[in-house]
């Protein structure tokens, strides 16, 4: 698994970067990550997830295990934003299909941005 998390505590989000192959197993790894920090649950911070150079190893049909998962945890992500930054068709795809069913399922804001520099916008 070939990712990492940073925190931008002078903008108040946190950078989760990923590479490579990602298997949708791993996603879930990076999201028991994230709950367990802090400033992601209890500190308001949004999220940048960042997959410029990844490729999801599953399809969207198979992405419906997420969603339920970011319903179940509905309370901490009520109101955050998440800019997701892609490069790849298949990959836009997927991060648009959470774009338009978290938003009026949760109120997760979620966004799908090619550049870091839009995507921060969207963020503070």
């Amino acid at each position: 698994m070939n990712h990492s998390i940073q925190l931008n505590h002078e903008k108040k989000y946190i950078h989760y970067s990923h590479q490579g192959i990602i298997e949708r197993k791993e996603i879930g790894i990076v999201w028991t990550q994230l709950l367990s920090m802090e400033e992601f649950t209890l500190g308001r911070y949004n999220l940048l997830s960042d997959y410029r150079g990844a490729t999801f190893n599953f399809t969207i049909t198979e992405t419906d295990v997420i969603e339920h998962f970011l319903e179940s945890i509905k309370t901490v992500l009520q109101g955050k934003r998440n800019a997701v930054i892609v490069d790849k068709p298949q990959e836009t795809a997927i991060a648009s299909l959470f774009e338009y069913n978290t938003c009026d399922k949760i109120n997760f804001h979620v966004k799908t941005f090619s550049t870091e520099e839009a995507a921060i916008r969207f963020l503070t």
